[in-house]
């Protein structure tokens, strides 16, 4: 017999426990949608990345601006790993179409934006040329400058497509602005990812239905809006060892992945029936 367990501002709570039946629909819905986490990881590789570089505006300064260049350095490469592994994925499962959605996806948003065509090759110099920015300034504002120098951009990477050399050579201003730059295309990269995500859960009934499935199961055990767990005896008995000896503990267990079932229903909602969403 299997557990119910909700974790919520560092306290694990015990619920009830969880008839076989039960176990085994919510299990088969889990392990279902958790599929969807093998393409979403590298997106949360990639914000994590972002936040990492958000932080350096508060914590550090001028003053560590060897910190920011890898920081920067770190989110460049979490960005291309983010767009190759998606790319991989759907060349490994054979899924034509959603391939062709990426594709299609990619070439828009390279082709209408700016930054994303500076920090596609901007990651490239940082790879081979040198350090993504050559700047580090702050103002009376205490508003940070983080910039690469347009010139030195030009002569130094000479991989650069047509396009962006032609506009770099008529750009307005003599140096490009990195973090204008990352966050833009970090906005950007979220729009992707919601709307491939989308598209996957889409996709395949499966999906939609085992995130219904998670949501009922959410909403009819959850109490403290928190996060379920399956645990079994075995686990709880380690837990309660641990809670004794004051340890920290880390949560391995069977986790109940209730935001993708909610990013997955939000996303199909024109799919669903008014019945579907009354339940939910």
């Amino acid at each position: 017999m299997d557990w119910i367990a909700e974790y919520n501002d560092n306290q694990l709570l015990i619920l009830e426990e969880l008839p076989d039946e039960e176990k085994a629909k919510i299990e088969s819905a889990t392990i279902v949608l958790n599929k969807l986490l093998i393409i979403n990881n590298p997106f949360e590789e990639l914000n994590s990345s972002f936040e990492e570089y958000k932080t350096w505006f508060i914590q550090c300064g001028v003053d560590d601006a060897e910190k920011l260049v890898i920081l920067v350095r770190n989110y460049l490469n979490n960005y291309y790993g983010f767009v190759c592994r998606w790319e991989t994925y759907l060349k490994r499962n054979k899924n034509e179409t959603m391939l062709k959605l990426f594709k299609e996806s990619i070439k828009t948003i390279y082709d209408h934006n700016f930054e994303y065509r500076f920090i596609y090759n901007l990651r490239n110099y940082a790879q081979h040329c040198g350090n993504p920015i050559s700047n580090v300034s702050e103002s009376i504002n205490n508003e940070f400058d983080i910039t690469m120098d347009r010139d030195m951009f030009l002569a130094e990477h000479t991989k650069m497509q047509k396009k962006l050399i032609k506009e770099l050579k008529t750009y307005e201003k003599s140096s490009l602005d990195v973090d204008y730059a990352i966050r833009r295309v970090h906005e950007l990269l979220i729009e992707l990812q919601n709307k491939l995500l989308t598209a996957m859960a889409i996709s395949d009934s499966a999906f939609l239905s085992s995130a219904v499935e998670i949501a009922k199961f959410y909403n009819t055990y959850n109490k403290e809006n928190g996060t379920l767990y399956l645990l079994d005896n075995e686990e709880i008995n380690e837990l309660s060892a641990i809670n004794k000896s004051q340890d920290e503990a880390e949560l391995s267990t069977f986790m109940i992945p209730i935001q993708l079932a909610r990013f997955v229903i939000k996303g199909a909602h024109p799919a669903f029936s008014k019945t579907h969403n009354e339940e939910l």
